[in-house]
């Protein structure tokens, strides 16, 4: 007798991010916003000095369900953020929130409450430092 077995549908988790645009709120010299996720952890996205409200921002070019976010910072250190998704650039949803945070883990992995769908990921940094060495999204393509 045959016998049948169950076979997922869902599509697996997969890293997006790698080498897709990047756009900041300003760049130092040698530190331009597409070295924050160009797959190199000696390179990094820093703002300049005088940025007040600095953020860095990856285009997925793809809807993506996302699930989490994975940065890589330069060096460790105390560094405050939130992270936002949009599918417009326009309407920003927050997805996590680290600017009370005390830790000054080099690596950080923030989960998503829920699964949020969009082509934009956006860090934004509550003060100093402010940097983005790599960024990876955990996710899965959105089903068009």
């Amino acid at each position: 007798t045959g016998s049948i077995q169950a076979v997922s549908t869902t599509p697996a988790n997969s890293i997006f991010g790698l080498n897709n645009p990047a756009l900041a709120s300003s760049e130092m010299t040698e530190h331009s916003a597409r070295f924050g996720n160009d797959g190199t952890v000696s390179t990094f996205w820093q703002p300049q000095d005088n940025d007040a409200n600095p953020w860095w921002q990856a285009d997925l070019e793809r809807a993506v369900t996302m699930e989490e976010a994975k940065i890589a910072f330069p060096a460790p250190g105390n560094y405050r953020y939130k992270i936002e998704t949009s599918s417009d650039g326009l309407r920003w949803t927050p997805v996590a929130d680290q600017t009370q945070t005390a830790s000054t883990d080099k690596i950080r992995t923030d989960i998503f409450a829920g699964a949020i769908s969009g082509h934009l990921l956006r860090v934004t940094f509550t003060g100093k430092p402010a940097a983005v060495a790599e960024l990876e999204v955990l996710g899965r393509l959105t089903a068009q």
